[in-house]
């Protein structure tokens, strides 16, 4: 779950919906199903992977009503395989299936992010893909959380998104979005165009920006703060004083 959406956030996906005319979306880690029905109001098809039996169980008879969602349950990577094994539609992907405590599954089982990121770039679609907790990746982890359920670095990250063919990936508000460069103008202008962005400046909405391959990163403590800003200060700014001293030390 993110830090600053508690999903996907929705106007996000509609417009990828009709900007690249996609009818397809799938998600790894339904916990509630929230994101799933949200998005099956404008998905022709919704199919959302989760681990944990108990949550799949729960969110599959609640929303059982909703004809357009697929509820699977098993391994996100393995479902995954399954689903692209056969002829699959560019889609849009959200991969949220890491294990985030409380009564999410995954505790003690290595994280599959990288090989969901693998298999779906590796059906040769323009898929466009999502993922959540980008924070998370930008941090060594305390020591307590350096175990195999924990979320691989950004860089591991972007290795593999660029592994087949380059792709324009950015972070945005704890997420990491990444499509086809033939639609970087498009997604850029976008979100540039939200009114709700309360970074220090329109050049920072983006934390950082990877591009075909060349990492454009602000580095330590600059990059940290402005990931962050947004969830732990909500609208209010850093008194003057405060950011310059920082800036000062980048």
């Amino acid at each position: 779950m993110g830090m600053i959406y508690p999903g996907i956030p929705v106007h996000v996906a509609e417009f990828m919906q009709k900007t690249y005319q996609l009818d397809t979306f799938v998600e790894t880690g339904t916990y509630m199903a929230d994101t799933a029905v949200s998005v099956s109001k404008f998905f022709k098809k919704v199919y959302t992977i989760e681990l944990s039996e108990g949550l799949y169980t729960t969110a599959k008879n609640k929303y059982k009503h909703i004809k357009n969602i697929d509820f699977l349950q098993g391994s996100a990577s393995l479902e995954l395989s399954r689903l692209l094994s056969s002829e699959f539609p560019p889609s849009l992907f959200w991969l949220d299936a890491h294990w985030s405590g409380g009564v999410t599954a995954g505790e003690n089982i290595p994280c599959t992010l990288l090989d969901e990121i693998d298999i779906i770039l590796r059906s040769n679609k323009d898929h466009v893909i999502l993922i959540d907790d980008a924070r998370i990746m930008l941090v060594p982890p305390p020591v307590f959380m350096r175990r195999p359920d924990y979320l691989p670095a950004y860089s591991e990250v972007t290795d593999v998104l660029n592994s087949i063919e380059k792709r324009y990936s950015i972070i945005w508000r704890d997420i990491v979005i990444s499509v086809p460069l033939s639609s970087e103008e498009s997604l850029y202008h976008y979100l540039n165009s939200q009114k709700d962005v309360n970074f220090w400046s329109r050049g920072d909405l983006f934390a950082h920006e990877e591009y075909g391959g060349h990492d454009f990163a602000h580095e330590g403590l600059g990059l940290v703060l402005r990931c962050w800003k947004k969830a732990l200060l909500g609208s209010l700014y850093l008194p003057g004083a405060f950011y310059r001293s920082v800036k000062a030390k980048l």
